[in-house]
Order: structure tokens, then C-alpha cells, then sequence
């Protein structure tokens, strides 16, 4: 026990420290309630700011359907409504909605998965008037090891991973490459019902124009 108090203490500590040099912060609360033994609703708040703790940028509200076929793939409906803020003020609002499906395997100890998901994005401006849509299709591919786990299922994973985002319908001119995230995360699992992640990005957007992001997620199991 006091182990795992240890290593929880640590990437508390880590977290704090890291997330100083980032750019952009992520707080997400995952809470997930089982319908059935496939099925999954997932509720994500979402808050994200800059540099750790100042001016908030986006607040969001994430819902989820997860459908676990086997244990190798599953797949996801979602839907999210976006307040962009800027300056204090509610500036523009964006009506997401997408669906996914991922794929996992093992290789020797490492756990590989690859995602695919189509996003459709709608945007408004504050007079509510329809100003653009896209559809956007994106890539992920990950590995992970566990790097610490204990007879009562409580562990900690690394994983690596690298997501491709492209443009590829709307109704205005748009770019087809839209960004690219390279980065890692841990994830700890203290029991059946509580974990914590902590991640980091690196996001390209194009010459001269990237950042530094920090992710933390909490996550309930109903």
C-alpha cells in the first residue's frame, strides 16, 4: 500500500512541475457507467486553459456510447458542445459529434492499438448563425507496456502514441492537413473504480506554429 501511495504522490508531483512549461492544460473527468457487459456511457467534462492555470480558452461537454465487441475492438458514438472563450467572453461555440472504432493486439509485451475516427464539426457564430462545417478523419496509433501492477489490479502503463488529423469534406475551402500529435501518457490505475492519466503532446500545426500541451483526466467507474 504504501507503495502505491508512493507512486500516485510521485506523479502528482511530476504533474504540477511538467505542466509549467506547457502552453495549453487539460482537465477532463471521465465518469463511466456500464449499461451492460458490452456496453458503456461515458460522461467527460472537460476544462482547458493556458499555462497551467490562467485564462481558460475552451470548456466542453463530451457524451459517450462505447460498444466492446471482443477484446480486441470496440466502438464509439460521441457527441460534444464546445463554448470557446476568449478574453472572458463567450466568442463561439462548436456542435461535434463522431464515430470511431479501434483495433488492440499484443506483440511479445507490448500492447498495440490503432484507432480511426471521423469527426463532423459544426461552428456558429454568437448570433447562431451557420458559418461552416467539416467532416475530419484521424489516425492514432499507440503502444503500451505496464511498467508496475500488484495482485489487487492496481497498475501503472506507459504508452506512446502519435495522431494524424485530415480534412476531408466541408462546405468551404479548407486544408487538408489539419494537425499532428506526437507524445505519451501514463495511466495509473489505483482500483476497479478510480484511475488517473497524465499526458503529454507535442502538436504541429504547420511551420512555425505548434505547442506544448498537458493533459490530466480523471477516471470513474460506476
Amino acid at each position: 500500500m504504501k507503495k502505491n501511495n508512493l507512486i500516485f504522490l510521485c506523479l502528482m508531483l511530476a504533474n504540477v512541475a511538467l505542466s509549467q512549461i506547457f502552453e495549453e492544460s487539460r482537465y477532463q473527468l471521465m465518469i463511466n457507467y456500464k449499461l451492460k457487459e458490452k456496453n458503456t456511457i461515458s460522461f467527460q467534462p472537460e476544462m482547458r486553459v493556458q499555462n497551467f492555470t490562467q485564462n481558460t480558452t475552451i470548456t466542453l461537454w463530451r457524451l459517450l456510447y462505447i460498444r466492446q465487441w471482443n477484446e480486441k475492438v470496440h466502438s464509439h458514438l460521441g457527441t460534444d458542445w464546445f463554448n470557446n472563450w476568449y478574453n472572458n467572453d463567450i466568442t463561439g461555440y462548436e456542435l461535434r459529434a463522431h464515430i470511431e472504432t479501434g483495433l488492440k493486439d499484443k506483440y511479445g509485451q507490448l500492447t498495440y492499438f490503432n484507432r480511426y475516427r471521423l469527426d463532423y464539426r459544426n461552428y456558429y457564430t454568437n448570433e447562431w448563425e451557420y458559418k461552416k462545417s467539416v467532416f475530419r478523419f484521424r489516425y492514432m496509433i499507440n503502444w503500451s507496456r505496464d511498467l508496475y501492477h500488484n495482485e489487487n489490479g492496481q497498475k501503472l502503463t506507459l504508452f506512446l502514441a502519435n495522431e494524424i488529423f485530415l480534412n476531408v469534406g466541408g462546405t468551404s475551402k479548407f486544408n487538408i492537413y489539419d494537425q499532428n500529435r506526437l507524445g505519451g501518457y501514463l495511466v495509473y490505475k489505483l482500483s476497479n473504480h478510480v484511475s488517473i492519466r497524465s499526458t503529454y503532446w507535442w502538436e504541429y500545426r504547420g511551420k512555425k506554429n505548434y505547442n506544448y500541451q498537458w493533459w490530466i483526466q480523471f477516471g470513474y467507474n460506476i
